[in-house]
């Protein structure tokens, strides 16, 4: 067997086959130590409670527009964050994310702003 780079895009560090790796870093691990891929991915989903929003944000804007309104308010709110992190965030992202949540307030609201 031979061996696969693994990278933790997590904000805590990871143990994978006995070797530590850590936030924003990668690591060659054994394959023989590997999980199957699914079951890598629920591991690290158990160590970043938001893995999956932190893989969204990784696809383009039109990608991500697209699914914003099937997220949650809190999902929404995690993504802008999320979003701002590295310093490089995308305003047309961070838009239609403000645009998603306005509609829902105004929906709980009963109507539009006046």
């Amino acid at each position: 067997m031979g061996k696969r780079f693994v990278s933790n895009n997590t904000a805590s560090p990871i143990f994978v086959g006995g070797m530590m790796i850590p936030a924003g870093d990668g690591r060659d691990v054994d394959e023989i130590f590997l999980e199957p891929e699914d079951q890598l991915q629920e591991t690290l989903a158990e160590t970043d409670p938001h893995a999956a929003l932190r893989e969204l944000q990784k696809k383009s804007v039109k990608d991500i527009t697209a699914q914003l309104p099937a997220l949650s308010d809190e999902d929404l709110i995690t993504l802008e964050a999320i979003e701002g992190e590295d310093g490089k965030s995308r305003s047309t992202l961070l838009a239609a994310i403000a645009e998603v949540q306005l509609q829902r307030a105004q929906a709980k609201s009963g109507g539009e702003p006046t």
